[in-house]
């Protein structure tokens, strides 16, 4: 169990081996955008439905319905992706580039642009690195030079072709004279056909100069062409990407090749793999998600609570939007999905969202708009029915705010602290956050800053998903963090946010204020090795007016990595519960000793609000701040159910708790008088006490005002 300012017994042994890894990222650049200046490309893709089996006639088809119906919304691009090139083992054309498969585009694809262009659209191609093996056997001359295939081809190397297999691409040596104007060759007959986006796929650490090499052909090919790179690209070279390219595969293909387009697996992996990638998007560099499949129902191989999760994870990525589906074959509920301008202006604003923490499935995502408001979702990616809070101080102000659906274009009203809503399983809420004029913004502080003080072993370190592009890392084994002049308005309690990195499966932290006994937390981890994957937990601490020292330190184990730390709220907190999303308060309002104790929405009542005070060896006090008495066990009793009251204070245990942390930033609150866990009474608004069966109704999180 965790102790208020004091010193705790639970939290689990941190590992202690050397093996410790840090991810050294190198700060973000600006970069330069490859091509033309874009926002989140718009539109469809023959990667999905006609996937093998691109034709002249399936693409007009699409292309109709999309000129017709989605246009007017921003679908603007065709993307002709794989299959649309003969065998390049066996035919290329004059000077050693693909061709067109005549059975699929008999009139030819510069013939396909121009009918694309008519309608409006934009159009784009699909190419892989390398030179073909028929252009090196027949040693085919390069366009404008006088050398040939064989000056530059690496016969030993063999690159990725997904349509003809792994040894119909020689590697290019681009030390070679002739390397670069080969593939100059290849832009020029693609913008020639009337390339407004190319497709480069194959794409790895092993492939950064095709990169650079198309990015430079791309430019000077006489027309502005949007360039993506592909798939499942490494984001310890997100620089490199977003210096040569407009957006980037994150991943693997999102079509599950079987009976569907798509499957909730093959869509749901995108959680675990967008935040390292965040900080590349914006600016003329996107990051990739695949194809959006959400537009054919049944087709699709999703529900319609997962077609609308999909179509949000990507909105609040600022991901490319481009449909995978068939077009003729549109429902109601997809149409409406692919069409809602709200949220699509979500997509199109490019503020690209990080989830707060990754820790359970119920996870909350948020993008700062940079105009005083904040996108919000919801998301609960488990299969049963459960309560998701976006909690206010996560956002990084405290006090109410005002809550827009943005799917349903309803205004939900004000809410004090935090939102939560009870989602079915794989579902997800979209939200615009407005805080109120009274709203206190929460005081950030930056692991990094000279302000503070390090001990020991710790060391600054780049980190590709943390603030500001760093962090604090080797904390722990004498290693120490010490965060300076951290400001409290009065005296009170406050919720202080940890932003963290673990790559591993878990580390405990200790946290002391102004150089009080030290409080152990768990931090979760993300065990996959990835050192730049933000999440974040919060605690509550008790802070004296002015300036606080806030100190990390772990004597006997690693720590996590300290990104920043967030100190919200105005000196009172709310205690909230996981599964209704209701707030602790006092019945009626009332002062009276012995009133019994309630959940009820939060609406920032003084009834609702309560601060912490220490009560010894590991044990605090929960004051109501409209009345100043207790939660407490009445009685005191023993009896499993009874429900809680306010009380004066009289020293007794029955009013003295502790808290045991759940998964998630969330905490049981435990009775030092005889164990019981308070708790919510089913189908009523009593808060009760009660033995630890682990549900959610057992736990709560602390919400700043």
């Amino acid at each position: 169990m965790l102790s208020f300012g004091l010193l705790a017994a639970c939290a689990a042994q941190a590992p202690t081996d050397e093996s410790r890894q840090d991810s050294n990222a190198v700060s973000i650049s600006s970069g330069v955008s490859a091509t033309s200046g874009t926002g989140p490309v718009m539109g469809w893709s023959t990667a999905g439905f006609l996937g093998r089996n691109p034709s002249e006639a399936g693409i007009k088809a699409q292309a109709r319905v999309l000129a017709n119906r989605l246009k007017s919304h921003g679908y603007d691009t065709v993307l002709l992706d794989d299959f649309w090139y003969e065998n390049p083992s066996t035919t290329v054309d004059a000077f050693g580039r693909w061709t067109a498969d005549p059975s699929r585009f008999p009139n030819g694809l510069a013939a396909l642009a121009d009918h694309l262009h008519g309608l409006g659209l934009k159009v784009g191609f699909y190419v892989t690195p390398g030179i073909p093996v028929a252009a090196v056997e027949q040693n085919t001359p390069i366009e404008g030079t006088s050398l040939h295939a064989k000056d530059i081809a690496d016969p030993g190397r063999y690159e990725t072709n997904y349509n003809f297999g792994t040894r119909v691409m020689h590697g290019i040596d681009y030390g070679k004279p002739g390397a670069q104007e080969y593939v100059q060759s290849r832009a020029n007959q693609l913008a020639a056909w009337g390339a407004d986006f190319v497709k480069l796929d194959g794409v790895g650490n092993g492939n950064v100069a095709d990169v650079q090499a198309w990015s430079q052909a791309l430019r000077q090919s006489g027309r502005a062409i949007h360039f993506n790179v592909a798939n499942s690209l490494d984001a310890n070279n997100g620089n490199t990407w977003k210096q040569y390219a407009n957006s980037w595969r994150i991943d693997a293909d999102v079509a599950c090749y079987c009976a569907t387009q798509v499957t909730w697996n093959t869509v749901v992996s995108r959680f675990a793999d967008v935040p390292k990638w965040v900080p590349f998007a914006g600016a003329n560099g996107w990051n990739d998600l695949d194809a959006l499949n959400v537009a054919n129902g049944t087709l699709d191989g999703l529900t319609n609570d997962e077609r609308r999760t999909a179509m949000t994870l990507w909105a609040v990525s600022a991901a490319p939007l481009y449909a995978g589906d068939d077009l003729t074959r549109i429902d109601g509920y997809g149409l409406s999905l692919l069409t809602n301008d709200e949220v699509i202006a979500i997509d199109q604003a490019g503020h690209p969202a990080h989830p707060v923490s990754q820790a359970t499935n119920q996870q909350v995502w948020v993008a700062n708009n940079g105009d005083g408001t904040y996108t919000v979702a919801l998301f609960n990616l488990a299969s049963a029915a459960v309560n998701v809070t976006a909690n206010w101080n996560d956002l990084g102000f405290s006090g109410s705010a005002s809550v827009r659906d943005v799917w349903d274009h309803r205004e939900l009203g004000s809410f004090a602290g935090s939102y939560g809503a009870t989602l079915d399983g794989h579902a997800s809420r979209l939200l615009k956050v407005t805080p109120g004029t009274g709203a206190t913004p929460g005081r950030r502080y930056e692991a990094e800053s000279s302000a503070n003080t390090l001990g020991g072993s710790a060391v600054l370190s780049g980190c590709v998903g943390c603030s500001g592009g760093q962090k604090i890392g080797y904390l722990g084994y004498g290693g120490t963090l010490q965060f300076n002049g951290v400001e409290a308005p009065a005296a009170g309690t406050y919720v202080l946010g940890v932003d963290y990195t673990v790559g591993d499966s878990g580390r405990s932290i200790q946290v002391s204020v102004n150089g009080g006994a030290p409080l152990e937390l768990p931090f979760t981890g993300t065990d996959d090795g990835a050192w730049g994957n933000v999440q974040s937990f919060d605690v509550p601490v008790a802070l004296q007016a002015g300036s606080n020292a806030v100190t990390f330190a772990n004597p006997s184990g690693w720590a996590p990595d300290i990104d920043r730390i967030t100190v919200a709220g105005t000196g009172s907190v709310a205690v909230v519960n996981r599964s209704s999303g209701k707030y602790l308060d006092v019945s009626g309002a009332s002062t009276a000793d012995r009133a019994t104790l309630e959940q009820s929405a939060g609406r920032g009542r003084a009834s609702q609000q309560w601060t912490l005070a220490d009560a010894g060896e590991g044990h605090f006090k929960v004051a109501n701040r409209n009345s100043g008495k207790w939660v407490a066990i009445p009685g005191p009793t023993t009896t499993q159910g009874t429900q809680l009251i306010q009380s004066g204070d009289d020293g007794g245990e029955n009013a003295q708790w502790a808290l045991a942390p759940a998964r998630g930033g969330y905490y049981r609150v435990v009775s030092r008088y005889d164990g019981q866990n308070v708790d919510i009474r089913q189908g009523s608004s009593a808060v009760v006490q009660w033995a630890d069966h682990g549900g959610s109704s057992q736990q709560w999180s602390f919400v700043a005002f």
